[in-house]
């Protein structure tokens, strides 16, 4: 799909196909969102188009083994962010399983001559936002 539309285009294709499906649902339903619904949705919303849209971009701008390290640190990046955003300190359990996570995708994922770039920065920012949704 990224061979036709620009991935800004893609994107808002996608979140609007989404809107056009869920808004009769909501209609339908009888229900009258508040202000507030509307205002959290709509933060909601744009979080995660600039997530998806971090996500588009930097898998146009890195290798494909840093694009799965990167994503697979997800599973890392979330309990870490939650120490930041949410003042929540991750338990041992928790601690055990980033740390056997982030050796597992290094072991499976970093070649050699591996080297950053734009894309794998635009990898590592997605994740904050989609955290704060």
């Amino acid at each position: 799909m990224l061979d036709y539309l620009p991935p800004f285009w893609f994107m808002a294709l996608r979140f609007g196909l989404a809107f056009c499906i869920t808004a009769p649902a909501v209609v339908l339903r009888g229900e009258s969102p508040s202000s507030a619904g509307l205002r959290a949705g709509l933060l909601l919303g744009v979080l995660l188009y600039v997530y998806y849209t971090l996500q588009t971009f930097g898998l146009q701008g890195t290798m494909a083994s840093n694009a799965a390290l990167i994503t697979g640190m997800f599973v890392v990046f979330i309990p870490l962010l939650s120490v930041v955003m949410l003042n929540k300190r991750p338990d041992s359990r928790e601690l055990i399983g980033v740390v056997t996570a982030l050796v597992g995708l290094i072991t499976l994922t970093v070649q050699p001559h591996t080297r950053g770039s734009i894309g794998d920065v635009m990898l590592l920012a997605a994740p904050c936002c989609y955290r704060s949704t």
